[in-house]
């Protein structure tokens, strides 16, 4: 297996990690970068991904669930228990899956969704890399995610 090295995204990593919101979402179409960015965000906060259809109160890490939710999965609905012993949740899914279970908790606690167009990489991101990405990339990942290829920032 070739294994591609990754362009940091140190400023969306941050800005998700710090999110004061209880229920974050990365809602993006496939291919759109969700896994990758939740991945980097589990990775700075030193916590697991779940990648099982149906989180556990064991996949509750120092309060925070992060679940990457399968992408055979139409619609997914999480625990009461699991909702209460989480006091932050992170979770990656298509615009078509449906998470249910969370109305009372987005009322009361509040929700951000970092959708396609904050999750794609703006060709400005890559100016502090030292690795150059062609313009052809940017292009075909604003594409993936519905949104016109010349645009030059995201979100």
């Amino acid at each position: 297996m070739v294994m591609q090295s990754l362009l940091p995204r140190p400023h969306l990593v941050r800005r998700i990690a710090d999110e004061t919101a209880s229920l974050i979402f990365i809602r993006a179409p496939a291919g759109a970068g969700k896994s990758t960015l939740l991945r980097m965000v589990a990775g700075n906060l030193g916590k697991p991904v779940c990648t099982a259809y149906q989180p556990r109160l064991d996949d509750v890490a120092d309060g925070w669930l992060i679940w990457d939710v399968p992408v055979t999965a139409r619609s997914a609905r999480l625990s009461t228990q699991v909702l209460e012993a989480a006091r932050s949740v992170l979770i990656a899914c298509r615009p078509e899956q449906r998470i249910s279970g969370m109305a009372r908790r987005i009322l009361h606690q509040g929700a951000v969704t970092y959708d396609a167009a904050q999750v794609v990489f703006a060709e400005n991101e890559n100016r502090n890399s030292s690795r150059p990405a062609p313009a052809a990339s940017f292009a075909r990942l604003r594409r993936l995610a519905g949104l016109p290829a010349d645009r030059g920032t995201a979100g």
